[in-house]
């Protein structure tokens, strides 16, 4: 179960999560419970990350303060705080099995302009994830780092790391996505793909190659084969008219067609208004005139989450998303796929707000849970690591 069902797609830890709250759902929305993790939280959550750390069947919850608190992880069903290593980390996180040992590590940029992205190695198999040391492993030191994913490039069954940075605010290193690829003996190179200014990006298969590639805001990137290194990835525009830069992106498919469709969420600033939208795979993905879809014409860019997963069982891929706490609302929400991505039914799960959620069968019950944090401990909930249980669709 290390995937923990995402297949679409804390000072002192509580002795035992705390309920605390649940929402009444009206009929076809779906019932949530919440799950408070920890209330004195690391400083600043702003990396999030769910996987069987352990392997013991459960899905862990990772966080990675950017005050300092260093990387933690939860240990399901009582989620007991573990130590993976000191410091400050920013501003995504995830897991994957770097060394190819049957185990997840973690991968996470650190702090501050400049800074490089690691990995830590899981103690497993030999040693205790709980209780041992995380070895610490360079990957490289990009031109920004705010998104970071792994991703199996190549097809040589290693993992590749794809890191981008923004554009948004004092750091303008929202203009290239770097790849990261390993050599024997641990050391590591990489290519920087140009690209206009922004953040945000995906990882899918968009042509149907058997290649994931790399989908920004306006155009996705095909991968080239062979040498991902030195090879050209190719962009295709697929739309013009989605012109906020910073986005969060996902792909899958929104209409049961069969084709990977992209869904833009914009995000990074507050007091300004703008839309969420699909866009819809054309027959020929390489066409640069992809259909536009509207979810919502008018949302806050404070949208700095986006999931698409069937949140309700029924078949269809919903999209999550949340506010974070500069926003006036900070609601954290469901948009229930009424049609084929042609009727869009909202449903706020919370008012709290959130930042760079992540979807998961965290309770093990085969239904899609959210989990996340606002990334900054002044947010009106301090913060506190949380995640929102999927009680089935109400009937």
């Amino acid at each position: 179960m290390e995937d923990c069902g995402m297949d679409y797609v804390a000072l002192v830890a509580l002795a035992f999560p705390a309920v605390l709250a649940a929402w009444a759902a009206a009929s076809g929305e779906v019932a949530f419970s919440h799950v408070l993790v920890d209330a004195a939280n690391p400083r600043n959550p702003h990396c999030k990350a769910v996987g069987d750390v352990n392997r013991d069947g459960r899905c862990d919850l990772l966080v990675g303060s950017a005050g300092g608190d260093g990387v933690v992880w939860y240990e399901a069903p009582n989620w007991t705080k573990r130590i993976i290593a000191p410091g400050s980390y920013s501003t995504s996180m995830t897991v994957g099995d770097m060394d190819g040992d049957g185990d997840l590590d973690v991968i996470i940029p650190a702090a501050g302009r400049g800074a490089s992205v690691f990995w830590f190695e899981n103690p497993l198999p030999k040693g205790d994830p709980a209780k041992d040391p995380w070895q610490k492993h360079l990957i490289g030191t990009p031109k920004g780092h705010h998104d970071a994913l792994v991703a199996d490039l190549d097809g040589d069954g290693q993992l590749e790391a794809i890191v981008r940075g923004q554009s948004s605010f004092s750091d303008k290193s929202g203009d290239v996505i770097t790849v990261f690829r390993r050599a024997s003996g641990g050391v590591w190179s990489s290519t920087a793909i140009p690209c206009p200014h922004g953040e945000g990006f995906a990882i899918a298969d968009m042509n149907g190659d058997q290649r994931p590639d790399i989908i920004i805001l306006g155009r996705w990137f095909e991968n080239p084969g062979g040498d991902i290194l030195k090879a050209i990835w190719k962009a295709h525009p697929y739309s013009t008219a989605y012109d906020h830069a910073d986005v969060k992106v996902a792909v899958g498919d929104v209409d049961g067609d069969g084709r990977p469709d992209i869904v833009l969420t914009p995000s990074e600033l507050a007091g300004q208004r703008y839309r969420i939208s699909w866009f819809q795979s054309p027959g020929d993905p390489a066409s640069d005139n992809w259909p536009e879809h509207v979810i919502d014409a008018d949302v806050e860019c404070v949208l700095h989450s986006l999931a698409l997963a069937d949140m309700d069982g029924d078949g269809h891929l919903d999209v999550v998303t949340a506010e974070m706490h500069q926003g006036k609302k900070r609601e954290v929400i469901v948009f229930l796929n009424r049609g084929r991505g042609a009727k869009w039914v909202k449903q706020v799960v919370a008012s709290g707000g959130s930042h760079n959620l992540v979807v998961a069968d965290i309770a093990g019950k085969g239904r899609l849970d959210i989990f996340g944090a606002n990334w900054d401990n002044r947010a009106p909930n301090h913060a506190v690591i949380e995640f929102w249980r999927n009680d089935g669709a109400a009937k």
